[in-house]
């Protein structure tokens, strides 16, 4: 007996290798509905019940409640007889079997079943026995077609009266009645099966194009379809862009189309109005879009740049301070020259000034290069550190008696000569009226 159950199973493992090594064809989109089942297979009996194994033929019907479980109910009948030969025998069974088959998008599929039945022996010349039996089993299952099914699988069965442990193998042809083909389901009813439909949900009674998308109208004739067109009714031959709508020029490329533009030269870059005109706010006669400075007082005049035009003019004052004969001590009577020179250093901070300070001829030369570096050195000291002017913009110098300005010969001559003098020199922006 475990020999025979060891035939019956290699026939199924042998199948299931098989399967396995098929393509991932793609399986059906449903075995839901009922079928009908012919079976063809053969029968091993139990050692112990001295019964000859034989062909065995079925016929049933069943029922696929999903892609996975369905229930079957089968009649079959074979003969036998005992291995001495001494009688023929009828054995007849009706047995309901619930099937198990794993998923997936391949034709083959491996399914479990187990079930249970009554059958019966026909002995002639003696009473007919009748026992329970038990069955389970593993098969695989191949989709011919969209109705048809080939199966075969190996049990293992079991009877109730005489306890024995026999083994059969089957193969089943199954016609399905409620089968739904993926291959020609139309899921949306438009007419074009899903496995070429590109636009699977496309809404009931709608119009559509052999790859099951909406056909779109193009009421205007430009090429673009109805639902992306901007400009549903430009004339007939128009050249249009991507939204339907007719190109125009817009040369100057100001944002307002040539046809439409007043101002067809505008300066690239420069803000337009309505009109395709630059915008000029503070009306200085320059563009905003290259206006630097867009708030110029109205009726000022400006560069090209939109900013004000100013005129530099340049203003000096100068300083002259006389000391008496071998002095270097500021009389009073300058200091209020001596403000005047810091006020205007504060006035205009971009300018710097030198400081020169001078001798008379009287006594030796080195002595009056030294009291003329002091003269100017007093002048400096006192705008610098009386009215906070920046060391960094006054210097001061020394000529001795080098460079007199008057004859040394006369007391006149002298006196003019014992100075310092100072010429500062500023600018200041003027607006060009």
């Amino acid at each position: 007996m475990i020999i025979r159950l060891k035939t019956a199973a290699t026939a199924v493992a042998l199948s299931t290798c098989i399967a396995s090594l098929a393509p991932a064809i793609q399986a059906r989109d449903s075995d839901v509905g009922a079928y009908l089942t012919g079976q063809v297979g053969y029968h091993w009996f139990d050692n112990e019940l001295n019964l000859e194994n034989r062909p065995e033929y079925g016929l049933g019907f069943g029922y696929n409640f999903s892609n996975t479980w369905a229930l079957e109910f089968v009649g079959s009948a074979m003969d036998t007889g005992r291995d001495d030969r001494s009688e023929d025998i009828d054995r007849n069974q009706l047995r309901l079997d619930a099937l198990y088959t794993f998923s997936g998008d391949y034709v083959m599929k491996p399914y479990l079943v187990v079930g249970a039945g009554h059958q019966a022996y026909q002995i002639k010349n003696a009473d007919n026995e009748h026992e329970t039996m038990y069955n389970a089993g593993v098969g695989i299952k191949h989709e011919i077609d969209d109705f048809t099914d080939l199966r075969m699988d190996a049990r293992s069965i079991y009877t109730e009266r005489t306890e024995s442990m026999n083994a059969a193998v089957t193969l089943s042809l199954n016609y399905l009645f409620g089968a739904k083909s993926r291959a020609m389901q139309d899921s949306d009813g438009d007419g074009v099966i899903d496995t070429d439909d590109e636009c699977a949900n496309t809404p009931a009674g709608t119009e559509v194009d052999e790859v099951g998308c909406e056909v779109i109208g193009d009421d205007d004739n430009d090429g673009v379809a109805n639902d992306v067109d901007e400009c549903p009714n430009t004339e007939e031959g128009a050249e249009v862009d991507e939204t339907g709508c007719a190109v125009t020029e817009d040369s100057d490329n100001g944002g307002v189309k040539d046809e439409d533009d007043e101002c067809p030269n505008t300066p690239e870059g420069a803000k337009v109005d309505d009109k395709g005109c630059p915008l000029d706010q503070d009306k200085d006669g320059v563009a905003d879009g290259k206006d630097e400075c867009p708030d110029t007082a109205e009726g000022a005049k400006v560069d090209e740049a939109g900013c004000r035009i100013f005129a530099v003019e340049g203003v000096e004052t100068k300083l002259r301070v006389t000391f008496p004969l071998n002095s270097a001590i500021l009389p009073d009577a300058d200091l209020p020259e001596i403000e005047a020179l810091a006020e205007f250093l504060k006035r205009y901070p971009e300018a710097k000034v030198t400081i020169e300070g001078h001798s008379d001829s009287t006594g030796e030369a080195d002595y009056n290069q030294k009291l003329s570096e002091r003269r100017a050195k007093a002048v400096r000291d006192r705008v610098v550190q009386e009215y906070g002017i920046s060391p960094s913009r006054v210097t001061s110098v020394g000529y001795g008696e080098a460079r007199p300005m008057a004859d040394n010969s006369t007391n006149a001559g002298r006196a003019a000569n014992r100075r310092v003098v100072v010429t500062a020199q500023g600018s200041i922006q003027k607006e060009v009226e």
